[in-house]
């Protein structure tokens, strides 16, 4: 009994013995992913306000159509050496972003981390920040776009583009930065002359409209039956009518710099009117086209 009992514990052993030897050596097989299984899309910021004070963030999902784990997705421009948003007449300077998701990126090329690609094999997307966009570029109103090539185990899967629209702006400076500016003219028996400059930035053609709350004079305080005072106004020294003032080009240029409009006002010596305080509200219409 003896002898028996042993045989049958080392044909036990034996068999424990095969078995594990068969669950360790059993191989995982992983399928290749196809050299069209990986796209990328831009999302989020699609446009570009020079006047923003928050950099603009640009946004990139990627998507895995394959059931495969990667083992690499680069993402590298297609026409220029590193990565560049061109415009019209310049581009946009970028920075690539310093995501989570992806690896220290080069300017010619993002990576994603190792975790992020198990990720995309586990979701089938993921989403991180690409670009980085300074404020206060006033470059040319227009379409800043670059083609990008997305890369998987180091074959092409695709081509996409990046687009951002950037419209004319102009940003009022300085006083007029509030919305309001006051002039006071003193006193009016004397028939003042006055100016007052406003500064902006623009990156676009700039027109001005002005329109007078009182027809092109300043009203006295207690009402229109006290009487009134016209006056003669100016723009960068060009004669404008505030009652029925049409659209005018103001000279401006392109850029961070700042440009300025000088309002002017004379008003005639006032000697028979009534004593006591004469205003006028002018509103000032700036478009950037």
């Amino acid at each position: 009994m003896r002898y028996q009992l042993n045989r049958f514990l080392s044909r036990a052993l034996i068999c424990s013995g095969v078995l594990s030897s068969l669950a360790l050596s059993a191989p995982a097989y992983a399928q290749d992913c196809g050299t069209s299984s990986v796209t990328a899309q831009q999302v989020g910021v699609d446009d570009y306000d020079p006047g923003d004070v928050a950099q603009a963030v640009v946004r990139l999902s990627v998507r895995l159509s394959d059931d495969c784990t990667p083992r690499s997705v680069e993402i590298q421009p297609r026409d220029t050496v590193q990565f560049e948003l061109p415009g019209p007449s310049q581009a946009l300077r970028l920075r690539q972003s310093d995501a989570s998701e992806t690896i220290a990126p080069t300017p010619s090329t993002t990576s994603l981390a190792q975790q992020s690609l198990q990720n995309l094999a586990n979701s089938k997307e993921i989403t991180f920040d690409f670009f980085d966009i300074d404020p206060g570029q006033f470059v040319i109103p227009g379409i800043y776009q670059t083609a990008i090539n997305v890369f998987v185990d180091g074959e092409l899967s695709s081509t996409e583009q990046i687009i951002l629209r950037v419209s004319p702006i102009l940003q009022l400076v300085g006083d007029a930065a509030n919305g309001n500016i006051v002039m006071d003219l003193g006193d009016l028996s004397a028939g003042p002359n006055a100016q007052q400059s406003i500064y902006f930035r623009t990156n676009a053609r700039v027109s001005l409209m002005i329109t007078s709350d009182h027809g092109g004079a300043m009203q006295h305080e207690l009402g229109s039956s006290y009487g009134s005072i016209p006056y003669d106004a100016t723009i960068n020294g060009t004669p404008v009518n505030p009652s029925s003032s049409p659209a005018i080009d103001i000279t401006a240029v392109p850029g961070a710099n700042l440009n300025q409009t000088i309002f002017g006002v004379s008003v005639p010596p006032a000697q028979d009117n009534f004593a006591g305080r004469y205003t006028d509200v002018l509103t000032f219409n700036f478009t950037a086209n």
